[in-house]
């Protein structure tokens, strides 16, 4: 007796799902959004790094890394994400990984 087994193939994206999309806010915007949010949010030494674009089929983000940072040492690593809507500049971040900071 053989078993047969069905793989799981996602349809294909094709370059037509998406459109160019022209964001309200920029990457200098987005960082300048996240590094606020983190002075406010955060102990010191964390500050914003270079934002990247992502695109989904609903919203566009800016994923803005957190970073570590020490005066002598100067950056040690991305510490998380936050994300900043590109239409609306609201930053966004996971709640549980905020009281991991803190």
């Amino acid at each position: 007796m053989s078993a047969t087994a069905t793989i799981f193939r996602p349809p294909s994206l094709e370059a037509s799902n998406f459109q160019a999309i022209q964001p309200k806010i920029d990457a200098e915007a987005a960082k300048r959004l996240a590094n606020r949010f983190i002075l406010e949010n955060l102990p010191d030494r964390f500050c914003a790094g270079t934002p990247r674009f992502l695109q989904f089929p609903l919203r566009t983000f800016w994923a803005v890394p957190v970073v570590l940072s020490y005066p002598r040492i100067g950056p040690v690593g991305q510490t998380g994400i936050l994300a900043v809507d590109t239409e609306t500049g609201a930053v966004g971040r996971n709640q549980r990984n905020r009281q991991n900071h803190l």
